[in-house]
């Protein structure tokens, strides 16, 4: 099996793009979609969408257990994000303090700060990733969907541990203005795409050079099927859509329920842009 150890990739290329807070006003829909991972078991995630607050829940699919056992919150107009971990009854509350204002000051004391020493590079590693709008449209609810193809390529340098390796990304993606709470989802160091892994054998000391061609994709993945190649190995991971419903959304939905408790916010978490599904649980 392949193994994901160039973790700098991973990390660069899924890395946000800068945008403002905003507050959104969303119709009110439910999106259900089923993702696999190679041979792993599909797992489900629902988002619903009310106002200027969006709820998103992941389960495994087919679970007796109907409760998600991790679900997240997003309260654009109180810039809070609520993660609620439904087995133990406990929530904690991430609150953005920063304004547009204080990003400002950063930035200047950043451009007034002497030079750091340059890191040494290892070998060079070429990742390029071009993506294709093909023009294709469809209604979701009472917003559209459009249809971009993506291919991302690493080409290694004769020194470098790394292989090289493709992967091909075919999808559907909803735009929702205001989705995770910034004025723009679009990822402009890679493509934001929920349903694709890229795993590269290779080393840490392996130095990235990324390309980007193209428009990558934003919005929600409601769709999509990327194939990675390497040595001779295909690996499908795909995402379905299962369901949409613009049916009227209670607003207890988004808010902590009456019977959890507080949990003490874990040292270094702060106010995620995108749920993180992967922190650890209480």
């Amino acid at each position: 099996m392949l193994r994901a150890s160039v973790l700098a990739f991973i990390a660069v290329l899924a890395a946000p793009a800068q945008s403002k807070w905003v507050v959104p006003s969303f119709h009110d829909l439910t999106i259900r979609t089923r993702e696999t991972r190679g041979l792993s078991h599909p797992m489900v995630t629902t988002w619903y969408f009310k106002g200027p607050r969006e709820r998103n829940e992941l389960l495994p699919d087919g679970s007796l257990n109907r409760q998600p056992f991790t679900a997240s919150i997003m309260q654009c107009d109180l810039r809070t994000q609520i993660r609620l971990f439904e087995h133990t009854k406990t929530y904690i509350s991430l609150v953005d303090h920063s304004r547009d204002t204080d990003r400002d000051a950063e930035e200047a004391r950043r451009r007034n700060r002497p030079p750091r020493p340059q890191p040494v590079f290892g070998p060079e590693v070429t990742v390029t990733s071009e993506s294709v709008d093909t023009g294709e449209r469809r209604p979701i609810g009472p917003y559209e969907a459009h249809h971009i193809k993506t291919t991302l390529t690493i080409e290694p340098s004769k020194e470098a541990a790394s292989k090289p390796g493709r992967v091909e990304i075919d999808g559907w993606y909803l735009d929702l203005p205001g989705l995770y709470c910034h004025e723009d989802s679009t990822r402009e160091n890679g493509p934001p795409i929920a349903g694709w892994l890229m795993l590269v054998r290779g080393s840490i000391r392996d130095h990235a050079i990324f390309k980007i061609l193209g428009t990558p994709p934003r919005g929600l993945v409601v769709e999509e099927t990327a194939k990675q190649r390497q040595a001779g190995n295909t690996i499908v991971n795909k995402t379905e859509l299962v369901e949409v419903s613009d049916q009227p959304l209670d607003e207890s939905l988004f808010e902590v329920p009456p019977d959890y408790v507080l949990k003490e916010k874990p040292e270094g978490h702060t106010l995620l842009r995108t749920p993180d599904f992967n922190s650890p649980q209480p």
